[in-house]
C-alpha cells in the first residue's frame, strides 16, 4: 500500500521529545559509559561460566540504571549510531595499536629463534603461511578485533545479523544468538560466544581495510635486489629464506628495472611499472628529478612576481613621460612606447664599452676579475706618460694608471673604453650572491631618471622603475653565478663570467615558446619591409663586389632578380622559422650575447650572395621524445639578418625578456645539476649501478649490448662552445634503458609523427582538453567545490584531531596559537587578486616549494600539462587541419586569457591552501616530537647518520645526544626513512623539519608530480575524465594507512600517538563522516533504510552507488537528497564496496538470489573502480551520442529524433557537442538566476527553490526526487526491453529458415529468462515507488501504458510472473515456414513447434505465478523429440473419407491447444484436414 503524508509524518507529531542533538550527545556519553561496562560485564560472564550464576545480567542492569543518558540516546537513531561509534572506535583503535606492537615483537622474536636454530642445526619450522601472517598488520587486525570484542554489544549486532530470516542464515557464522531465555552457565556461554563473533567480524572488517591497499602497496614497492652488505654479493631468494646469511648482513638495494623483456613483456613492464611514481627507474633518480623541478618552480614563481612588478613599474612610468617623450618625431603612440622600452633594455644590457649596472669592484671581488689595458688603452697610457701628466712626473704603470682613473683623477677618461677584463680560473663560492648595494646608476639610467622626474615634475618619480631595473639585473647575474657552479668547461665559464652584468637575451615573437597560445602573425607591412631590406642587402653586396661609387646605379636586372629571390626567401623563412645559432663560447661570439653581429660581413655576403641560405630544418622525427633535456638556449644566441629580424619581430618588452632570460638560465641550471647527480649515483659500483662507459659495457655485457635498445641507451648532450664542450660528465655514457626512459621522461611521439596522429590530436584530444578546461578552470562554482572537497585531505591525516599541538597550531595567534589557517592563506590566496605578499609569507612559500609541496594540484596541473602537450606543432604531418582547430582553441582561450590565467592560478591556490595547512601542522607536531626527544640543530645530523645499533661508538653517541640507545636506534631509523631531500635536510635544522612535513604531504596528499608515466599517458586516450585524480586517491589512501602503521610501530611513543591521530582522522573522513551525515539526515527526516534503498532506484545512474543524504521532503513526502559523493574526495575508494552492498540490499530471501546479487555487486564494483579510466571523456561521449549511438545518449536521452530532417539532426548534434565545452557552472548559475526571477526550467517546466540552488554553489544542492515521473520513464524502458526480450524468440525463429526443436526450445527458454529479469527489475521499481509513498492509483496509472498488455500489467502489480505461450502469429507463421520448406525440399519434416509444444506447456504450468521477489524460473529436462518416420509425399484424403474420430480431434486439440480455431469441431472433415495440414499435421 502507498504511504500517505499522515503515514509518513503521523496524524499527530510522532517525533520523540528528545531533540536530535540532545540524543547525539547522549549517545556520546552512553558510548563512553559502555566501555567500562563491557570490561566489567566480561568479568561477570566469566564468573557466571565458572559458577553457573547470573551476575552478568545484574552488572549490566546496574550500569543501565545508573546511566542517566541511556533513554535519550535510545530515543533517536542518531543517538544509537553515535553510541555505537563512540563505544567501539576508541577500543578498536587501542587494540589495533597494541596488536601492531605485539605482532611486530612476535614476528621479530620468531625470526630470531629461527636464525639461531638454523645456526645450531636444530629444527625450528614455521609454516610459510604462518610466517606471513605474523607481524604488525596481523597484529593490528587481530588486536582491533579483540578490542571490539571487549565492548561487544548485542544491541549493536553484527553484519551477519542482516541476513537473519533469509536462506543465508545457516551460513552466517557471526550472527549473534539473541535467545535470552537461557540462564546461568548456558547464558554466560551464549554471551561469550557472541563476543567472539563480534570480535571475529571486527577482525575480518579490519582485514578488508588492510586488503584494500594491498594491490596499491604492491605496485609501489621498489624494484631491486638483496645483497650481502659485507661482500656486495647479490643474494638469491633461497639464500635469504634459509637463514644462511645473517639478517643484519642483508640489505635491499633498489636497482630499478634492469632491461626490457621482448614483445608484450616489455610493453607490460613499461606501462605497468609506469603506474608508479618512479616508473621503471629508482626512487633516487625520481627524487633527483623532482628536486630539479622544484628548483625551477621556485625560480619561475619569483621571476613571475618580479616580472609583474617590473611590468607595472614600466607602464606606470611611461604614463608619466608619454606626453613629453619624442614630441618632435613623427611616431605612432606604440612606436614611441617601443622606443622607451628599448632605452630601458639598453640600460639593463649595456653596449660594448658602456658601464654596467654591476659595480666592477664587486664583480671583481666575486668572480676574481682584474682589468688590463687593451691596445687602445696602452696607446693612451703611452700618450699620457709622454706628456708627463702625472704630478710627480713619474711614468704610470698600467695598474697605477687604471687606479688613477678609477679614483677620479681623470674624469673625462671612460675607463671601459680602454680596458679589458681578465678572469681568474678559480671557482667561485657556491654561496656567492650579488646584493642590492653591488649595483649603481649608470649614465644611461641617470638620463632615464632625469627624463621621468622632469616629465612628472616630481623628484623620486622614477625610483620604483629604478629599483625594478636593478632587481632585474641582480636576479639575472645571480642566476649566472649558479650556472658557474655546475662544473662547465673552462671556455664556457670564462664567457659566462665575462657577460655577468650585461647578459640579456634577445627574444623574438616568432620563436616565442613561453606563451605557446599566443600565435604570432606577420603583418603586411612587416612582410613588405622584409622584402625591401633583402633587396637593399643584395644591392649593397653588388656595390661592394664591383666597387661601385655612391652615385652609380645598380643594374635593373640585379634588382629584379633580388626581388624575386626576396619573395622566395621570405616565404621560406616564414614556413620553416629556422635560423642559425651561435654558441656563446665560440669564436663567432666575439663580444658576448648582447653584441652578437647582426649584419653579415662582406665575406658572409659573398659566400651567400647567389642564394641566401637558411638553416635547413631537420625533418627526421623521432619515435620517442624526451621530456627532460638540457635546454642550451641560455648559452646560444640567434643570428638574424636585418630582413629576418623584421619578420621575426623583436620583443621590445624588457619585462618579458627578463622572464625569458631567467627561465632559460633556470632550465639549464636545474637540468645540468640533475644530470650530474644521475651520473654520480648511477656510476657507483655494485648491484645498483646503471651508468656505464662504452668500455665497461663491452667488457661486462659484450659489444652487442651497445646496440640493444632494450638494455642500454647512450646519452649525447647538446654541444656548446664549438665541438669541445660537454655540458655534463654523463655525456657519451650509457644508461640502462628502463632507467634512461625514467630519467629523461621518454614518451611516444605518436601525436607528432604522422597525419593520423595529428588527426587524432585535432579531432579528439584538443576538444577533450577544451571541454575539461571549461568544466573546471572556467567554472567558478567548481572552484568552490574544489576548495571544500580538498579539505578532506587535511582531515584524513588527522590534523584536526586534538593532540600534539594540533589545536594550538590551528588556533589564531590572538588566542595564543600559531595561526596555521592564516599562514595557509598567506602562502596561497594572498596576492592572487592584487596586493603584495609580505616577506615572511614569501619566505615560507619558498620553503614549501623547496620540499615540493605547492603548485601540485592533480586536476589543475594535469589540465595544464595536457594543454601544453597538445599545442605543439606537428613536425611532418599536414598542418592545415591542426592550425585551423588550434586557431579556434587559441581564439577561444585567447579571448579569455586574462580571466583564464587568473582562474587557473586560483585553481592551484585552492589546493595550495590545504597543502600549506597540512604541512604547517605536520612540521609543528613533529617539531614538538623532536623537541621532546632532545633532537635539535646541534645533533640532528648525528641522529640521522647514527651507526648501526650495537656497533662501536653507538652507546657513546646516544649519551652525547641525550637519548637511550633504544630511542636513538628508533629515532634514527624512523627519520632516516622519512626524509628524502638530503640537500634540504643537510642545510639546517629548519630544513630538516621542513622536509619531514614535505615528505608527509607529498606521500599522503594527492600530488600531480607523483603520477607515473602511464597515468599521465592515459590522458591522451579518448576515455576518462581527470584520470590522474582517482590514481592519486588510491595511492595516497593506501599511503595514509601505511604511514599510520609506520608511526604506530616506530617504537617512539610520541610518534605512535601521531599515528593514532592519523588513523582516526582517515577513518573518520572516509567512513564515519559519510555514514554519520547519512544517519543524521535519516533521523532528522524520519527516513528508513528501506526508503533510502528505494531512493536509489530513482536517482541518475551515476548516483546509484553514491553516498545519498536525505536532507528533506517535499509536500508529497518525496525525498530530497544531496549526492555527497560529488563533494567527497575519497569517494573513489568507497564506491566499489558500496556497489556490492547496494546490490545485496536489493535482494532478499533466497541463497541463490543473494549469491547472484553478490556476483553482480562485485562486477559492478569493478566497473566503478575502472569507470574513471574506461568511460568516455566529456567530449568523446557527446561525439558518440551524436554519431555512433544515433542521436541517443548513454542514459537514453535523445539528441535528435528519427523524424528530424537531416539538417536538423546535424544542427542538434553540433549543439550537443558545443554543450561539452560549456563551463560547468553555467547551468547552476542559470538555475539560480531563473529561480530568483521566479522563472521555471525552460526545457521541462520544473520550478526550483532558491535556497536549494544557492546550496548547490557549494556542492550541496538538494535534488528533488519525483518517483511518479520516474515510473513513466521506467515503464517506457521496461516496455521496450520486454518487447526486445520477446523478440529474442519470435524474430530469430521466424526468418524463414529451418529450425530444429532443440533450437526452438533453447531460444524460448532464453527469451523467457530475459523477460523474467526485466519483469523482476520493473517489479522492484514498483515496490520502490510504494516504499517512497507513491499512492497505488498513481502507480497503476503510470505503469498501465501502451505496449504493456493486461496480463503483464496485472502480473507486475501482483509481483508474479507466468511464462508466455508462443503467440498465434508465431504458431501460424512457423506452420507456414515448415510447409514452404517441405514443399521446396520435397520432405515431410514435422513442425518443430508441435514437437516442443508439450515441453513448453509444461514450462508454463510449472512456473505459473512465480514470485518476482524471491522466485526463479524452473525448466524441466528438455527431452529429445522422437524421430517420426513419414512418407516423403503428402497425400490428401478424398472428400468422402470416413470422419475423423473424436479421440483424434481431442488429442490434437490437447497438443495444439489454443492454436486451433474455436469452431474447429463444427468444421467439415475436409476443412478440418486442411486446417491440420496447415499446422503440419498429416493424417492419411
Amino acid at each position: 500500500m502507498p504511504k500517505s503524508i499522515q503515514e509518513i509524518y503521523g496524524s499527530e507529531p510522532q517525533e520523540p521529545d528528545v531533540g536530535f542533538f540532545e540524543s547525539a550527545l547522549a549517545g556520546v556519553a552512553t558510548g563512553i559509559w559502555n566501555i567500562p561496562k563491557g570490561f566489567v560485564s566480561l568479568g561477570a560472564e566469566l564468573y557466571d561460566l565458572i559458577g553457573d550464576t547470573d551476575k552478568a545480567k545484574e552488572v549490566e542492569q546496574w550500569f543501565d540504571d545508573v546511566n542517566p543518558f541511556d533513554d535519550e540516546a535510545e530515543a533517536r537513531t542518531v543517538g544509537k549510531v553515535v553510541q555505537a561509534i563512540t563505544q567501539i572506535a576508541p577500543v578498536a583503535i587501542g587494540g589495533g595499536a597494541l596488536g601492531i606492537r605485539a605482532g611486530k615483537a612476535l614476528g621479530e622474536k620468531l625470526a630470531k629463534r629461527a636464525v639461531v636454530a638454523k645456526q645450531l642445526n636444530k629444527s625450528f619450522s614455521l609454516s610459510k603461511y604462518g610466517a606471513k601472517i605474523i607481524g604488525s598488520k596481523s597484529g593490528a587486525i587481530i588486536g582491533g578485533g579483540i578490542g571490539e570484542g571487549f565492548v561487544a554489544d548485542e544491541d549493536i549486532g553484527t553484519f551477519a545479523d542482516m541476513v537473519r530470516g533469509t536462506s543465508l542464515e545457516p551460513f552466517a557464522i557471526t550472527m549473534m544468538d539473541k535467545d535470552t531465555s537461557k540462564e546461568g552457565r548456558e547464558e554466560a556461554g551464549r554471551r561469550l560466544l557472541n563476543r567472539i563473533k563480534f570480535a571475529t567480524e571486527g577482525a575480518l572488517f579490519n582485514a578488508a581495510i588492510f586488503g584494500l591497499g594491498k594491490g596499491v602497496s604492491t605496485l609501489q614497492k621498489p624494484t631491486g635486489k638483496h645483497i650481502r652488505k659485507s661482500t656486495g654479493e647479490i643474494l638469491s631468494e633461497s639464500q635469504i629464506k634459509d637463514g644462511s646469511v645473517p639478517k643484519n648482513d642483508i640489505e635491499f638495494v633498489e636497482t630499478g628495472l634492469q632491461e626490457y623483456g621482448d614483445g608484450l613483456q616489455g610493453l607490460l613492464q613499461k606501462y605497468f611499472l609506469g603506474l608508479r611514481k618512479q616508473t621503471t627507474g629508482t626512487l633516487d633518480t625520481f627524487q633527483a628529478q623532482r628536486n630539479a623541478a622544484a628548483d625551477t618552480l621556485i625560480v619561475d614563481e619569483v621571476a613571475t612576481k618580479v616580472t609583474k612588478r617590473f611590468n607595472k613599474d614600466l607602464q606606470d612610468t611611461y604614463k608619466l613621460v608619454q606626453d613629453k617623450y619624442l614630441v618632435g618625431e613623427n611616431l605612432t603612440p606604440q612606436a614611441k612606447q617601443e622606443k622607451f622600452m628599448e632605452r630601458i633594455q639598453k640600460a639593463i644590457e649595456p653596449d660594448e664599452g658602456q658601464a654596467s649596472l654591476l659595480k666592477f669592484k664587486r664583480k671583481q671581488a666575486v668572480l676574481g676579475i682584474t682589468k688590463e689595458l687593451n691596445e687602445e688603452g696602452k696607446r693612451l697610457l703611452k700618450d699620457v706618460n709622454s706628456v708627463k701628466l702625472p704630478v710627480d712626473s713619474v711614468p704610470f704603470t698600467e695598474s697605477q694608471f687604471i687606479k688613477a682613473v678609477e679614483d677620479g683623477k681623470y674624469p673625462n677618461i671612460d675607463l671601459n673604453k680602454y680596458t679589458k677584463e681578465v678572469f681568474s680560473p678559480e671557482k667561485i663560492s657556491p654561496k656567492a650572491k650579488f646584493v642590492k648595494s653591488d649595483y649603481q646608476l649608470t649614465r644611461e639610467l641617470e638620463d632615464i631618471k632625469k627624463l621621468v622626474e622632469e616629465s612628472a615634475g616630481k623628484k623620486g618619480a622614477a625610483q620604483p622603475l629604478i629599483n625594478s631595473i636593478l632587481r632585474v639585473r641582480r636576479d639575472i647575474d645571480n642566476m649566472s653565478l649558479t650556472t658557474l657552479g655546475l662544473g662547465l668547461p673552462d671556455d664556457l665559464v670564462k664567457t659566462i663570467k665575462q657577460n655577468i652584468g650585461g647578459y640579456f637575451t634577445t627574444e623574438y615573437k616568432i620563436f616565442n615558446r613561453f606563451m605557446p597560445l599566443r600565435k604570432y602573425k606577420v603583418t603586411g607591412e612587416q612582410y613588405n619591409n622584409a622584402i625591401k631590406l633583402f633587396v637593399e642587402q643584395q644591392e649593397n653586396f653588388h656595390r661592394r663586389k664591383f666597387n661601385l661609387k655612391p652615385t652609380d646605379k645598380v643594374p635593373r636586372e640585379v634588382i629584379e632578380n633580388a626581388e624575386k629571390r626576396a619573395v622566395k626567401e621570405v616565404d621560406s623563412f616564414l614556413k620553416t622559422r629556422s635560423i642559425d645559432e651561435v654558441d656563446v663560447a665560440s669564436k663567432d661570439f666575439k663580444n658576448g650575447a648582447a653584441t652578437v653581429t647582426e649584419k653579415p660581413t662582406p665575406k658572409d655576403i659573398e659566400a651567400t650572395a647567389p642564394q641566401i641560405k637558411n638553416k635547413t630544418p631537420d625533418n627526421t622525427v623521432k619515435k620517442e621524445i624526451e621530456g627532460i633535456r638540457v635546454q642550451t638556449d641560455a648559452l646560444k644566441e640567434k643570428i638574424l639578418e636585418p630582413w629576418q629580424r623584421e619578420l621575426a619581430g623583436v620583443i621590445k618588452d624588457p619585462s618579458y625578456t627578463f622572464y625569458a632570460t631567467v627561465m632559460k638560465q633556470a632550465n639549464l641550471n636545474s637540468t645540468v645539476k640533475f644530470l650530474n647527480e644521475v651520473n654520480q649515483m648511477g656510476s657507483k659500483p655494485g648491484a645498483a649501478k646503471f651508468v656505464f662507459t662504452k668500455d665497461e659495457i663491452i667488457r661486462e655485457f659484450g659489444e652487442g649490448a651497445l646496440n640493444d635498445p632494450k638494455r642500454f641507451k647512450e646519452y649525447i648532450s647538446p654541444k656548446v662552445g664549438g665541438d669541445l664542450a660537454e655540458l655534463t660528465p654523463l655525456d657519451g655514457k650509457y644508461l640502462r634503458a628502463p632507467i634512461y626512459d625514467q630519467v629523461f621522461n621518454v614518451t611516444s611521439n605518436f601525436l607528432n609523427r604522422s597525419d593520423i596522429g595529428t588527426a587524432y590530436k585535432v579531432g579528439l584530444l584538443i576538444p577533450k582538453a577544451i571541454s575539461q578546461v571549461a568544466k573546471t578552470i572556467l567554472s567558478p562554482i567548481t572552484h568552490i567545490r574544489n576548495f571544500i572537497s580538498a579539505g578532506a585531505f587535511a582531515g584524513a591525516n588527522g590534523i584536526f584531531t586534538p593532540g600534539y599541538g594540533n589545536i594550538s597550531a590551528l588556533a589564531p595567534e590572538l588566542l595564543g596559537g600559531k595561526g596555521m589557517f592564516g599562514q595557509a592563506y598567506g602562502t596561497s590566496f594572498k596576492g592572487t587578486f592584487g596586493g603584495d605578499v609580505s616577506a615572511p609569507y614569501q619566505l615560507l612559500r619558498k620553503r614549501m616549494q623547496r620540499v615540493d609541496v605547492l603548485s601540485s594540484s592533480v586536476v589543475g596541473r594535469d589540465i595544464d600539462a595536457f594543454v601544453k602537450q597538445l599545442f605543439t606543432d606537428p613536425v611532418t604531418a599536414d598542418k592545415k587541419a591542426y592550425q585551423e582547430l588550434s586557431g579556434f582553441a587559441n581564439k577561444s582561450i585567447g579571448q579569455l586569457r586574462g580571466v583564464y590565467g587568473k582562474l587557473q592560478e586560483l585553481y592551484l591556490k585552492e589546493d595550495d591552501f590545504w597543502k600549506s595547512l597540512t604541512w604547517g601542522v605536520e612540521t609543528s607536531r613533529y617539531g614538538n616530537v623532536v623537541k621532546e626527544l632532545g633532537i635539535n640543530k646541534d645533533n640532528y645530523m648525528k641522529v640521522l647518520t647514527a651507526p648501526e645499533f650495537g656497533s662501536k661508538g653507538f652507546d657513546d653517541l646516544a649519551r652525547e645526544v641525550g637519548m637511550t640507545p633504544e630511542t636513538l636506534r628508533d629515532s634514527s631509523k624512523y627519520f632516516r626513512g622519512l626524509v628524502k631531500r638530503q640537500d634540504v635536510v643537510s642545510e639546517s635544522f629548519q630544513g630538516f623539519l621542513d622536509e619531514v612535513g614535505g615528505s608527509l604531504v607529498r606521500d599522503l596528499v594527492p600530488n600531480y608530480n607523483y603520477i607515473g608515466r602511464t597515468g599521465k599517458a592515459l590522458r591522451l586516450t579518448p576515455f576518462g575524465n581527470f584520470i590522474a585524480f582517482p590514481l592519486e586517491i588510491m595511492r595516497t589512501g593506501n599511503n595514509i594507512m601505511a604511514q599510520s602503521i609506520n608511526e604506530i610501530t616506530s617504537g617512539i611513543p610520541q610518534i605512535r600517538n601521531i599515528g593514532l591521530q592519523r588513523l582516526f582522522g582517515f577513518g573518520t573522513t572516509i567512513l564515519a563522516l559519510p555514514k554519520g551525515l547519512t544517519e543524521f539526515y535519516k533521523a532528522k527526516n524520519n527516513v528508513s533504510e528501506e526508503e533510502l534503498s528505494a531512493l536509489r532506484k530513482f536517482v541518475p545512474e551515476w548516483s546509484k552507488n553514491s553516498t545519498l543524504l536525505p536532507v528533506d521532503r517535499d509536500e508529497n513526502g518525496y525525498i530530497k537528497y544531496v549526492d555527497f559523493s560529488y563533494t567527497n574526495a575519497y569517494d573513489a575508494l568507497l564506491r566499489p564496496f558500496r556497489s556490492v552492498v547496494n546490490k545485496i540490499g536489493d535482494t532478499t530471501q533466497t541463497k541463490d538470489s543473494l549469491a547472484q546479487a553478490l556476483g553482480e555487486g562485485i562486477t559492478e564494483g569493478m566497473v566503478e573502480l575502472l569507470e574513471p579510466f574506461a568511460s568516455e571523456s566529456i567530449f568523446t561521449e557527446a561525439l558518440i551520442d551524436s554519431t555512433i549511438r544515433g542521436g541517443r545518449g548513454k542514459d537514453g536521452g535523445r539528441v535528435w529524433q528519427e523524424a528530424d530532417d537531416p539538417f536538423v539532426k546535424v544542427q542538434k548534434g553540433v549543439f550537443h557537442l558545443a554543450e561539452s565545452f560549456q563551463p560547468g557552472s553555467y547551468q547552476q548559475i542559470k538555475r539560480v538566476a531563473n529561480t530568483a526571477l521566479g522563472k521555471t526550467d525552460p526545457k521541462y517546466g520544473e520550478s526550483f527553490e532558491l535556497d536549494d540552488e544557492i546550496k548547490g554553489i557549494f556542492g550541496f544542492r538538494p535534488i528533488q526526487t519525483n518517483p511518479e515521473k520516474g515510473l513513466i520513464f521506467m515503464t517506457t524502458r521496461f516496455s521496450k526491453r520486454y518487447k526486445n526480450a520477446s523478440n529474442l524468440f519470435n524474430a530469430q525463429l521466424l526468418r524463414g529458415g529451418r529450425v530444429t526443436p532443440e533450437k526452438l526450445l533453447d531460444t524460448y527458454v532464453y527469451s523467457e529468462l530475459r523477460k523474467f529479469e526485466e519483469a523482476k527489475e520493473m517489479n522492484q521499481n514498483i515496490l520502490a515507488a510504494r516504499e517512497l509513498g507513491v499512492p497505488e492509483f498513481k502507480i497503476r496509472r503510470k505503469v498501465k501504458r501502451r505496449g504493456i498488455n493486461t496480463k503483464t500489467f496485472n502480473h507486475l502489480m501482483r509481483g508474479v510472473y507466468t511464462p508466455d505461450r508462443p503467440s498465434n502469429f508465431f504458431v501460424k507463421r512457423m506452420a507456414e515456414i515448415t510447409r514452404d520448406l517441405n514443399e521446396k525440399e520435397g520432405t515431410n519434416t514435422p513442425n518443430p513447434y508441435l514437437q516442443t509444444l508439450p515441453t513448453i506447456t509444461d514450462i508454463v504450468n510449472k512456473n505459473r505465478n512465480t514470485d518476482l521477489i524471491s522466485g526463479k524460473l524452473n525448466f524441466p529436462e528438455i527431452p529429445q523429440p522422437p524421430v517420426i518416420q513419414q512418407e516423403s509425399r503428402i497425400t490428401t484424403p478424398p472428400v468422402n473419407t470416413v470422419p475423423i474420430s473424436s479421440q483424434v480431434v481431442t488429442a490434437t486439440n490437447q497438443n495444439v491447444d489454443l492454436s486451433l480455431p474455436s469452431n474447429f469441431a463444427n468444421l467439415s472433415t475436409a476443412e478440418k484436414l486442411k486446417t491440420l495440414n496447415d499446422l503440419g499435421i498429416n493424417i492419411n
